[in-house]
């Protein structure tokens, strides 16, 4: 049977190539907007979040219905954990009848037994919780549209130069209102403070964001020092007169940019997590990527010494360490809170009490020397098994462990230039934001989780990559020998 010719047209080998390209673009559009208004952290900001990711999700399965199938079977123990945490919050905001919730969630059921109820749901607070739902099925959309943009390796670059340009704006931004001193910001006027926040409210979640930005440039700068092997003092000034010259010297500089700007957060742990992932993967670099260049030792040497010590310095880093300085248990509540909401976990073990209801179950278990409200639980590890238990918190554990451990082995074996640099700058994201969730909740903001999900698909999709198909020298940036040839590149 053969198709009508309008049908032939509308499936035509063009309009499914314009169709990809659409998706790329509309793709790389939400990652830049998704931070701009609060970081999404609104009601209003997610809906049009979710809407933006819907129409670009059914045009990704337009654009990809012949390799649809195919493509998610590679990804069949990724998609299968992230599903099991899907069915979870969306089991949580499904009525049941109260003696089935009694038997799987008993402290949801004990409020209504009483009452005689003969339905509900697990969710202690089922609207939150279908909000929370809708979010998580957000994700899961991001997910799959990331895992078939990613299929081809320019669009993998493509998005670390829009994720480093969102980060070099942010950046911008937010060290431009502290310098200047506004009493508001210029975006939604939000009141002035003496830390940096960009279009974020939240100067910690704000601070983790340039972060997963950060990680992004470092892999640019890793792909393109990858086949630097200078063997002269010559040959060496020769390759960092090029890189002046280059694309490079424009990585650098939104590097300095946001790295400033992650200063002036004054946020202790972003930074404190961005540095020691930088130096735990580049050691794991260092000593396993196969055909280490020149340039990437010379790199990370620049980071601490350059970045940090100097650029830095002038930007408020002894304000960070006066702060940490002050830090300790005695004047922290947050190590009080996270004793007090521990009950929690066993008390809704397997299936939590719902998605987004830890700020309306903790007063009910809060000391009374605990004072004030708390709608996050200053760790995310902890608020994620109280809010969904243990069932769907192993299972998106296992997802992350499984992108880390398969970004991991790329960096270590494959020779191409961008599969090396991309691995590097999702393991460096994924470590860094693992470490700044135990003391805070970074993954709160759809901007910080939808840039997350983004690099676990992206390391899955590297490990993906037929090695037939991505050329050896494409990706790194070319041995300059004369003085033209530096000016033209």
């Amino acid at each position: 049977m053969t198709l009508p010719i309008s049908s032939t047209i509308f499936f035509s080998e063009h309009m499914l190539k314009k169709s990809k390209t659409w998706v790329m673009y509309l793709f790389f559009g939400i990652i830049a907007w998704s931070a701009i208004p609060l970081g999404s952290n609104r009601p209003w900001a997610v809906n049009i979040l979710q809407i933006f990711i819907a129409v670009t999700f059914l045009l990704t399965l337009f654009a990809y219905y012949q390799q649809h199938t195919a493509r998610l079977l590679q990804f069949k123990a990724p998609i299968i954990l992230f599903s099991v945490f899907i069915s979870v919050a969306l089991l949580q905001i499904i009525p049941m009848p109260l003696g089935l919730v009694n038997q799987l969630s008993p402290n949801s059921a004990a409020p209504f037994l009483a009452y005689q109820e003969h339905w509900l749901t697990m969710s202690t607070e089922s609207s939150m919780s279908r909000a929370a739902f809708n979010k998580t099925w957000m994700f899961f959309c991001t997910f799959v549209i990331a895992l078939h943009v990613f299929s081809r390796s320019k669009n993998i670059e493509k998005m670390l130069w829009v994720i480093v340009g969102v980060g070099a704006f942010q950046g911008l931004y937010g060290a431009y209102e502290i310098l200047l001193q506004y009493d508001s910001s210029l975006m939604f006027n939000i009141p002035y403070k003496d830390r940096a926040s960009g279009t974020f409210v939240y100067h910690n979640h704000f601070a983790n964001y340039l972060v997963l930005c950060l990680s992004a440039g470092m892999g640019l700068i890793v792909m393109r020092t990858q086949n630097n092997n200078a063997t002269s003092v010559s040959s060496f000034l020769l390759h960092a007169i090029a890189g002046l010259l280059s694309k490079k010297i424009l990585i650098r500089l939104a590097l300095v940019i946001m790295v400033i700007a992650l200063v002036m957060s004054r946020s202790r742990m972003g930074n404190i997590s961005f540095f020691l992932s930088m130096t735990l993967v580049g050691a794991l670099a260092f000593m396993t990527m196969r055909n280490r260049s020149v340039g990437l030792s010379i790199l990370l040497l620049s980071i601490f010494f350059i970045d940090l010590f100097l650029l830095s310095a002038w930007f408020g880093l002894d304000k960070i360490k006066t702060r940490l300085e002050n830090t300790s248990l005695l004047n922290e509540t947050r190590d009080e809170v996270l004793r007090d909401a521990m009950p929690i976990v066993y008390d809704f073990p397997l299936f939590g009490s719902g998605g987004n209801t830890f700020y309306s179950i903790f007063p009910q278990y809060q000391a009374t020397k605990v004072h004030g409200f708390y709608d996050h639980l200053h760790n995310d590890f902890v608020q994620f098994i109280i809010e969904y238990g243990f069932i769907a918190v192993i299972c998106l554990g296992l997802l992350v462990l499984l992108a880390i451990s398969k970004a991991f082995t790329v960096m270590r074996e494959r020779h191409n230039a961008l599969c090396k640099g991309a691995s590097f700058a999702c393991l460096l994201a994924l470590c860094a934001t693992l470490m700044h969730m135990t003391v805070d909740f970074p993954l709160q903001a759809p901007a910080n989780a939808m840039l997350f999900v983004v690099y676990l698909a992206m390391a899955l999709s590297l490990a993906a990559l037929p090695r037939n198909r991505v050329k050896q020298r494409q990706h790194s940036e070319p041995e300059a020998h004369t003085i033209s040839e530096i000016v033209t590149e």
